[in-house]
């Protein structure tokens, strides 16, 4: 369930995987953590930085320690210190997860562009299928956000193109961790679902430059939904998205 961690990541970075699980639901109140030594082995990391990072967990009300016993999700945990982290956790990266949206933004838009010269039938069916399921699903769910991903990647399974689908599948893990996060504290818009449709129409109608257009668009909203609404924002980041806005605008 955990993900080794970079050995350069410090308690911090264990901090955020233990958010993430709990953001995905696959940590909940009252579950137990492994016992340290295997913790850290499974995340890569040294058992003093994950000391650390239960301690900082502890502090926040996030872990139990339960002397003798281990350590443990806490049953009274307020999901909304999970929502506040993860919000801080956007904040606090921003040029990365900037970075991992514009690579998202070069390589989709393309993608989009291919699918609608190279679809099939049966990819018109499993990406209508992935829309239909998108749709359906409540704006707050995460299992809409795995309806979103199916939908992209059946997108890239219509471009017919390998290399650009491996590429995709590289990036999709980090993208769809920020829209997880943005899903959790209320990032959620109607218009997402207006832009999945306008793309999904440009492909199966077969027009590729509608399609580039579709997804471009759409991902530079998605830019500007998650970073627009910042108070302070890094000063790369900030000459990024004023970039992007002018684009989006023109």
């Amino acid at each position: 369930m955990f993900r080794e961690l970079e050995k350069v990541q410090t308690s911090e970075r264990i901090v955020e995987e233990i958010i993430r699980l709990l953001s995905d639901r696959k940590l909940k109140p009252g579950d137990p953590l492994p016992p340290e030594r295997e913790l850290a082995q499974e995340l890569g990391v040294s058992r003093v930085a994950l000391r650390e990072a239960i301690t900082s967990l502890a502090l926040l009300g996030i872990v139990e320690k339960k002397w003798g016993k281990g350590n443990f999700i806490s049953r009274q945990l307020n999901s909304s210190i999970v929502e506040s982290f993860t919000k801080h956790l956007i904040i606090s990266r921003q040029l990365e997860i900037f970075e991992i949206m514009e690579a998202r933004l070069a390589l989709e838009s393309e993608i989009a562009a291919f699918a609608a010269l190279r679809r099939t039938q049966e990819d018109i069916k499993a990406i209508t299928s992935a829309l239909e399921k998108y749709l359906n699903a409540s704006r707050m769910s995460l299992k809409r956000v795995e309806y979103d991903k199916e939908l992209h990647c059946a997108i890239s399974k219509a471009a017919k193109n390998k290399m650009l689908e491996s590429l995709q599948s590289a990036i999709m893990g980090k993208v769809f961790d920020v829209i997880k996060i943005t899903t959790r504290v209320g990032i959620a818009y109607k218009d997402t679902e207006e832009e999945h449709e306008r793309i999904v129409k440009a492909i199966v109608d077969g027009d590729s430059e509608e399609a580039r257009n579709q997804m471009t668009r759409h991902i530079i909203r998605a830019i500007v939904r998650i970073f627009g609404s910042e108070k302070k924002l890094e000063d790369e980041v900030s000459e990024r998205l004023k970039i992007l806005e002018e684009k989006f605008n023109h």
